[in-house]
């Protein structure tokens, strides 16, 4: 007599056996998510304080830098002309370093009053022998694009992760053009009225050469 009661309580335990499988993987998803959010470790914001950057945002810079225990990023701001976000400019205003391990994050520079207006990895083969940029006061009101950056450039050499910082040059009118031979870069440009050229040990940021090529104030 027993024989159809086991019957029948075994078709409904396969009748309930699917909703207990979703149920228990429901279980499972949820602890899964419960414990990331638990271990997950919580990143104060990047934004440096007293800084009006409420405009700016992290973005991840691919440079195919070798250091693979460092994450650099930029951080973007809106320019000061126009209200509007879409009639805004996106300015390059700092870098971050980012590396495994260190408690916080490495900000090259204090605030946001520079732009970055050039920014290059120097990479020889697969090592990456500093960071090259090129930077200029950011004003905070202008309007006119123009006078968004000052016109006297002031240029840097970074090392991939962040740690070396050489502020290398100051006051430039302008970088006629920079190039990388081996471990040597090369650099053409205008301080006043001389055109300069200067060559750079990299990685070690020595200078090896910096001499006039040319004069240009005019003659009497």
């Amino acid at each position: 007599m027993n024989g159809p009661l086991f019957f029948k309580q075994l078709r409904r335990f396969n009748a309930l056996l699917p909703a207990m499988t979703i149920a228990l993987l429901v279980i499972v998803v949820a602890w899964a998510y419960y414990s990331d959010r638990r271990n997950a470790v919580t990143v104060p914001s990047v934004i440096p304080p007293n800084t009006d950057t409420a405009s700016a945002k992290l973005e991840i810079w691919p440079t195919g830098i070798d250091a693979s225990d460092t994450l650099v990023m930029k951080v973007v701001a809106r320019s000061a002309e126009g209200r509007a976000y879409e009639r805004a400019t996106a300015e390059t205003v700092n870098l971050v370093f980012l590396r495994n391990g260190a408690d916080a994050a490495n900000w090259l520079f204090p605030d946001q009053s520079l732009v970055i207006s050039s920014l290059h990895a120097l990479i020889d083969g697969n090592n990456t022998l500093a960071i090259y940029m090129e930077t200029g006061a950011r004003p905070r009101d202008g309007r006119d694009s123009k006078d968004r950056v000052s016109a006297l450039v002031d240029l840097h050499l970074v090392s991939s992760d962040g740690l070396r910082h050489l502020k290398l040059l100051a006051g430039l009118d302008r970088v006629i053009s920079h190039r990388l031979y081996g471990h040597t870069l090369q650099l053409v440009y205008q301080q006043g009225q001389a055109v300069k050229s200067m060559r750079i040990a990299l990685p070690g940021f020595e200078v090896i050469s910096d001499q006039i090529v040319a004069n240009l104030a005019g003659r009497d």
